[in-house]
């Protein structure tokens, strides 16, 4: 199997921070970061899918989903 690895500095901070500052940063970190994985994927990765390893991450599970199709991609 192959692995593409992103890190996804700060953004548990942000999750947790969204529900008092609002979730401007938090959503422009997922955008980062799902820009960033398009560009590490292989071009010969025809399907794969993303683990999310964190369990803040459910919680921006619906911005993720929303940026992967915005940038064409639906893993």
């Amino acid at each position: 199997a192959n692995i593409v690895n992103q890190l996804c500095p700060n953004l548990a901070k942000y999750i947790e921070r969204s529900y008092i500052d609002g979730t401007f940063c938090m959503k422009q970190n997922i955008k980062w970061i799902t820009n960033r994985i398009k560009q590490k994927k292989p071009k010969h990765f025809n399907n794969y899918t993303v683990s999310l390893n964190c369990t803040h991450y459910y919680y921006a599970l619906k911005y993720f989903k929303q940026y992967f199709n915005e940038i064409g991609e639906c893993p």
